[in-house]
């Protein structure tokens, strides 16, 4: 009943992100305030009830966010909706956000491959992809309007993370040389985690030389893309069955090891118990004695 709406209003969505300029956009960010900022908590609140195993999250309201800033609540509502049913988003924000990890995993697969003296200066420094680019994924760069633009609108047409992975490589590769002068652990990640904004703020101009850079990466195909999302998520799979595994072992250890103790205080008390009765039975065999004893002293005295 609602693909046909929801049809056209994806469609109208990606004609009207042609119309608007980057600066626009970068101007615009996220001051919404007012009926704008009523309308994402009546988004917020529908997307919370519709997909209860969700509930909110921050990155869910920056998407919410970024699509108020080109329509009303109702067609934003729609627009996420889609993004989380039909596109499948929805499972990257379920617990564990598995869709997130498989993401990430392949991204930093690209990024060894595509960037590999980078890779091993911030993998020496304890740093990886999945510790910067997270909130990245997850807001779909909605934080910074002029960059999620153009990631939004790939996404929406082809439905695949594509160009994310190029996004990634371009800004690692643009600020290689400022990166790889970095050894401080806390300085590198914050370098990292400010790379989209500092060239959103740069202006027009920065986005442009982003995307450009974005378009030339040479990435696997498609199809090829796929085939490492599926492997990753294998890969993961495993991991998780071999926690599991390992989970449910040491339950089974620490259950054995509880009836053992059980059995052991058990024990403990029929020993303690079973020496008290021997106890007081020499006790009353003594008693008995002395009582006989005294019976012959008075028998004597009595014939004496």
């Amino acid at each position: 009943m609602f693909a046909p709406l929801l049809t056209a209003v994806v469609v109208h969505f990606l004609f009207f992100l042609k119309l608007i300029p980057t600066s626009l956009l970068t101007t615009k960010r996220y001051q919404l305030g007012g009926d704008r900022q009523r309308s994402l908590f009546r988004v917020l609140r529908s997307l919370s009830v519709q997909f209860a195993h969700i509930g909110y999250t921050a990155s869910l309201g920056y998407l919410c966010a970024f699509f108020l800033l080109f329509m009303d609540a109702q067609h934003a509502f729609f627009c996420v909706h889609e993004l989380l049913i039909q596109y499948g988003l929805d499972q990257m924000y379920t617990d564990g956000i598995p869709k997130a990890m498989v993401v990430l995993e392949v991204t930093q697969s690209i990024v060894q491959k595509h960037l590999p003296h980078l890779a091993a200066h911030l993998e020496h420094r304890g740093v990886y992809v999945h510790m910067f680019a997270m909130d990245w994924l997850l807001s779909m760069f909605a934080r910074q309007p002029a960059i999620a633009v153009r990631l939004m609108d790939h996404f929406l047409h082809f439905g695949t993370f594509e160009f994310f992975y190029r996004l990634v490589l371009a800004l690692l590769r643009l600020s290689s040389s400022v990166l790889l002068l970095e050894n401080d652990f806390s300085k590198l990640m914050g370098l990292l985690v400010s790379l989209p904004s500092s060239f959103d703020a740069d202006g027009e101009d920065a986005v442009e030389r982003l995307m450009e850079c974005a378009m030339t990466q040479k990435l696997p195909s498609v199809s090829a893309l796929s085939g490492m999302e599926r492997e990753a998520a294998t890969s993961l799979f495993n991991q998780e069955e071999v926690k599991e595994k390992e989970k449910e072992k040491e339950r089974r250890d620490i259950n054995q090891l509880e009836q053992k103790e059980v059995l052991s205080s058990i024990v403990t008390k029929v020993e303690s118990s079973t020496d008290g009765s021997v106890d007081n039975s020499v006790d009353d065999e003594e008693g008995e004695e002395v009582v006989v004893e005294e019976k012959e002293k008075e028998e004597m005295s009595g014939l004496d």
